[in-house]
């Protein structure tokens, strides 16, 4: 999800790879399983229905990194840094949308990136332990 894009628009669903390389959403299904495939396209519309736009998006992607992690020895400097990301977001969004609706989108976008925690977890759990056999 941090390298691919995901689309999901009149019932095509496809991964496209950095590379211009397409997956539909068939081989998804059959290289992921079908549970992480639905979910990984499920979070992505659902992210893409907040109409973020560059500035916004960009600062979206360094509040997942600062996102809790039990190995981390330091816990201080991301939950700094966390808090740096969404104040700059805040801002963003409040330039952008004035300040009710930049409040408001802001809890929308942090609703949806609490949805990645889980599509993490599926995806070591189906795909990471995967062996593909040739």
């Amino acid at each position: 999800l941090k390298y691919h894009e995901l689309y999901n628009e009149n019932g095509q669903c496809y991964l496209l790879a950095p590379n211009g390389f397409q997956c539909t959403r068939y081989w998804m299904c059959q290289l992921h399983g079908d549970e992480l495939a639905d979910s990984m396209f499920k979070f992505c519309q659902r992210f893409r229905s907040l109409h973020l736009n560059e500035r916004e998006f960009s600062l979206t992607l360094p509040l997942h990194m600062c996102s809790y992690d039990s190995t981390m020895e330091d816990k201080h400097i991301p939950q700094m840094l966390r808090s740096c990301y969404v104040y700059a977001l805040y801002t963003e969004l409040c330039h952008n949308r004035g300040r009710i609706d930049g409040k408001g989108m802001l809890h929308k976008v942090m609703k949806v990136l609490e949805l990645l925690n889980p599509l993490t977890e599926l995806y070591q759990k189906e795909a990471a332990t995967r062996i593909l056999v040739v």
